[in-house]
């Protein structure tokens, strides 16, 4: 009798844990990760290592060969190309080779991890804490400072979390 009444009241429970869309947590994250992340992308110009990896992408692209990496023809195998492919996917989508056409694959993928820890939290913790895994996530100084730029560690954080999270699910 008692297993029947725990089942009852366990399936609403996963029911709603299923439903993190609606919970206005997951809304307040996804706003605070656009608020700081998505506004105002371009207002610096593209610094540092970011025209490197925006200019291998137009090369990736240029030539048709996205295996080797190359600058100015020369292979540069100093990182794994997964954001180069993207950078390029996010030029051929855009047609545009500019600032936010290089950051937007680093911008998508912080937002994207940010959310999964989120759903990942709802699956083993209450609202308040995926809340704040999430948020701690989105606000931690690294992810602050690259999450804003073309760098690879977003896009290969988002892949390790997802990962992670079809593995855990």
């Amino acid at each position: 009798m008692t297993a029947t009444s725990d089942c009852a009241t366990a399936i609403p429970a996963t029911r709603e844990r299923l439903r993190w869309w609606r919970e206005y947590e997951f809304w307040a994250l996804l706003l605070l990760v656009v608020g700081v992340y998505f506004t105002r992308p371009t207002t610096l110009s593209l610094r540092g290592e970011e025209s490197r990896w925006g200019n291998i992408a137009r090369e990736m692209l240029q030539s048709g060969d996205f295996i080797a990496p190359r600058q100015q023809g020369v292979v540069f195998a100093n990182r794994p190309p997964l954001t180069n492919w993207c950078i390029a996917l996010s030029m051929t989508l855009t047609g545009k080779f500019d600032a936010l056409t290089v950051r937007l694959p680093t911008l998508v993928s912080t937002l994207l991890t940010t959310l999964m820890l989120y759903v990942l939290g709802r699956r083993l913790l209450s609202r308040t804490g995926a809340l704040v895994a999430g948020a701690a996530y989105a606000t931690m100084g690294q992810v602050l400072q690259l999450g804003r730029h073309a760098e690879s560690e977003a896009v290969l954080t988002l892949f390790v979390t997802a990962s992670l999270v079809g593995w855990l699910a």
